[in-house]
């Protein structure tokens, strides 16, 4: 089972002015993030926070793309072990 499939990559946004765009820095072991376009900063946690919904919504379609992904292994699976036999369908 190839699990690379569902690797996703969220593009976390300024929840001032939703830019992309961020400035890092480490100062007295604390990453600080600052937004390049407005100037924002926050940590990293927070912008984390600020951006849930779309991680969540993200989290959840990969789920049911790996649950539809993992019926259709099985179905195919079970099609090819039982193939020889005339009484058993798979619908």
């Amino acid at each position: 089972m190839d699990m690379n499939k569902f690797n996703r990559t969220v593009q976390l946004l300024c929840p001032s002015c939703g830019c992309s765009q961020f400035i890092q820095e480490t100062i007295n072991n604390s990453k600080k993030i600052t937004c390049a376009s407005c100037g924002k900063t926050m940590t990293e946690d927070e912008l984390k926070e600020k951006n849930g919904d779309a991680i969540h919504l993200n989290i959840h379609e990969m789920a049911h793309e790996a649950r539809d992904y993992v019926e259709d292994e099985l179905k195919k699976t079970l099609q090819k072990s039982f193939s020889n036999l005339k009484h058993i369908k798979f619908r």
